[in-house]
């Protein structure tokens, strides 16, 4: 008698005393082409760890000179650490993680921890794909293995002195153990401080994943008391540090997500919308004034109820799941090429995926879909509330997608149909959405560049009506502007008073009757031009929507759309409403 997968270790398909092949014949060719990938997907993860450049951003900075002191690992920051850090929250984990790694390779720290990143990162998504392998079948492990290391995104993570490699590390094998329990005696402890780390390391991580492993565990039937203790496992290693790292009453008690929830609150993440942030007072006072801005500035967009409202809304809820985060790839000319091609097929990946999780839902495996919806419905609600950046998301997508070829590895024939009918119907929600998908970040450099964006045919609605671009200067006021003319040469005239001084990542300019009309006949094309004294720090930018989702632009000149931000190819996010300029 056969028992199914899942059951206590048994693979699927296979039963208890079936023969097998020979291990000489079978075993000794499938263990030596593993063997060739795995060495080669390890060499093409470790040529970038050792020649890309190590990202560091601001963020970054923080981070590791509080690693280079220890402070608020198991010891209270001080005053002057939390004024240092600023709006950056303080993750523990994550600092104890930098103050180890930054030290095993000897050189440059951000080298090192680039290189400990990458290793343990791919050491994870192979273990991980072996665990897969092991208690389903091993083409699943192949495929997921081969799906993990197509998304250069995830490698990309590890060139930067960010958490989102490490957090990736660990967050995708505790889905794997959600979706295929342990039997070990020792497995709630280790899952428990696994999770405990990851809290503490990405707080919003560390909740998913506890939520994630205690809905796989109750649904697969596990002991209350396994689930029980793995939960308090990981309760009592974040209270701990919780309670450590706490100085005093007046210290802020959410723990710098005042920051991120006012981030979340501006217009498509652009900071220069948020105004002036509060400065004085205590940790406590500006956590109050922060949340308070934020919920104000929530009120006033849901109330303008303006035609780009909901526009900017499906936005916030979905950028952070189908955009892409700004990684130069221009250290090398094979790689960058092949990064560019890999984020254009990621949203189809994801596509896919959420139509396999509905799917399952209905028709197949209901733990493994619900897993799966947990796993999308906190990539859209943390999108919402802590601003739908793409890196923030990125290390929820590994997991989504392990889920989805778990749930299509069990589905019949015609369920399979089902899974490509949603995902048609899904790739054309995201056509008729394609701001979402859009990358950060394309440059405008200096004065004279010039981009040219198609208008397709019917693009402009008949009569007189207003066309909508995002670009803007990151500084405010700036003397760089962006020149917008139409197919005679005419410079279009902006709304209420045009870029220079605007806070606001969105322009739009008057379109004539005539340019509408002629729109009716055939494509047009606009130029955007800069204009003004660039420098340093004086540029515009603007996102990029990659292809093939919509009408090209290209740079004048310039076979690369934005050659100083490596991206190849693309269009401007511009829409078109009907009407003369809002008031």
């Amino acid at each position: 008698m056969s028992q199914a997968a899942g059951d206590e270790g048994v693979p699927l398909g296979r039963a208890k005393g079936a023969t097998h092949r020979s291990p000489v014949l079978f075993s000794i060719p499938v263990i030596a082409a593993l063997a060739t990938l795995v060495s080669a997907s390890f060499a093409a993860y470790l040529w970038p760890a050792l020649r890309a450049p190590v990202v560091t951003w601001s963020d970054s900075t923080i981070d590791l000179e509080l690693a280079r002191r220890g402070v608020g690992i198991l010891t209270p920051p001080s005053e002057q650490d939390l004024r240092f850090a600023g709006v950056h929250p303080i993750k523990p984990g994550f600092i104890a993680f930098l103050a180890l790694a930054s030290r095993i390779v000897s050189g440059e720290e951000g080298r090192s921890v680039v290189i400990v990143q990458s290793i343990l990162l791919l050491s994870s998504l192979l273990a991980t794909s072996w665990y897969i392998a092991k208690r389903s079948r091993w083409p699943l492990g192949l495929v997921l293995y081969g799906t993990l290391l197509s998304c250069l995104r995830l490698r990309d993570a590890t060139s930067a002195v960010m958490s989102e490699a490490i957090a990736v590390t660990c967050f995708v094998p505790l889905v794997a153990l959600a979706l295929f329990p342990p039997r070990h005696r020792a497995s709630p402890l280790v899952v428990g401080v696994l999770v405990g780390w990851l809290a503490l390391a990405r707080p919003n991580l560390g909740a998913i994943a506890l939520m994630v492993v205690v809905v796989g565990w109750v649904m697969f039937g596990a002991a209350t008391s396994r689930t029980a203790l793995m939960a308090a496992t990981a309760l009592a290693v974040v209270g701990t540090v919780w309670l450590v790292t706490r100085s005093s009453p007046e210290d802020d008690p959410i723990r710098g997500l005042g920051g991120p929830l006012l981030f979340g609150s501006a217009n498509y993440y652009w900071s220069p919308s948020l105004g002036d942030w509060p400065q004085d007072g205590s940790g406590r006072a500006l956590a109050g004034a922060e949340v308070r801005l934020a919920a104000a500035r929530w009120r006033r967009f849901l109330d303008d109820r303006d035609r780009d409202t909901s526009r900017q809304l499906v936005w916030r809820a979905f950028h952070g799941l189908f955009g892409t985060e700004y990684y130069d790839a221009r250290w090398s000319g094979a790689y960058k090429n092949a990064d560019f091609w890999s984020k254009v097929a990621t949203p189809f990946l994801t596509v896919v995926s959420i139509a396999a999780l509905l799917t399952a839902c209905a028709f197949g495996d209901r733990r493994a879909g619900a897993i799966g919806m947990i796993l999308l419905l906190a990539a859209v609600l943390q999108s919402l509330v802590f601003g739908s950046l793409p890196r923030l998301v990125l290390p929820l997508l590994p997991s989504l997608w392990l889920v989805a070829l778990v749930c299509i590895r069990a589905q019949r024939r015609k369920h399979k149909l089902v899974i490509l009918l949603l995902a048609s119907g899904g790739l054309m929600l995201l056509r008729a959405n394609r701001h979402v998908l859009d990358w950060e970040w394309g440059l405008v450099e200096k004065a004279g560049v010039t981009l040219r964006q198609e208008l397709p045919r019917g693009a402009l609605p008949y009569g007189a009506s207003t066309f909508h671009i995002r670009i803007a200067a990151p500084l405010v006021p700036a003397p760089v502007a962006a020149r917008v003319m139409d197919p005679d040469g005419r410079a279009l005239v902006p709304c209420q008073g045009g870029l220079t001084a605007a806070r606001e990542p969105v322009v739009a300019f008057a379109i004539p009757e005539s340019l509408s009309r002629a729109n009716r006949e055939r494509r047009l094309f606009v130029d955007v031009t800069g204009v003004g004294t660039f420098g340093q720090t004086e540029y515009l930018l603007f996102p990029v929507i990659p292809p093939p989702w919509g009408a090209s632009a290209r740079r004048l000149g310039d076979a690369s759309l934005s050659p100083s931000t490596g991206i190849l190819a693309g269009s401007f996010d511009w829409w078109v409403n009907p009407g003369p300029c809002p008031e």
